[in-house]
């Protein structure tokens, strides 16, 4: 499989929940340490900039819990590669932040 585009819808959507995102625990602990001193708004800008690009490409993930549409992706936050992991939950009005983190690996899933 190779990356594929990111419905844009689905990026619209996302990008208009993001200011009501929250965040897993390990997600939060993670970006916090790895991106210290670096605020919130800073880590919902990159994504919203990534999300608008028109151009996103990423790997659909299928996660059972809680229900809803997640794409991995890589974007730019503060001039550094970052793996980004989001779901949009089925009501599509709230997002769940997975990852936001340097990448672990060179590639994603469906690279």
């Amino acid at each position: 499989m190779a990356l594929q585009p990111i419905p844009p819808q689905w990026c619209k959507t996302v990008r208009s929940a993001l200011p009501q995102a929250r965040f897993t625990n390990d997600c939060h602990r993670r970006w916090q340490r790895e991106f210290p001193g670096l605020f919130r708004y800073e880590l919902e800008e990159a994504f919203r900039k990534a999300l608008s690009s028109g151009c996103l490409h990423g790997c659909p993930v299928q996660m059972t819990d809680p229900p809803g549409e997640t794409w991995e992706f890589y974007f730019e936050l503060n001039g550094t590669k970052t793996y980004g992991k989001l779901l949009l939950r089925t009501d599509k009005k709230r997002v769940v932040i997975f990852s936001a983190h340097r990448p672990e690996k060179k590639k994603l899933r469906c690279e």
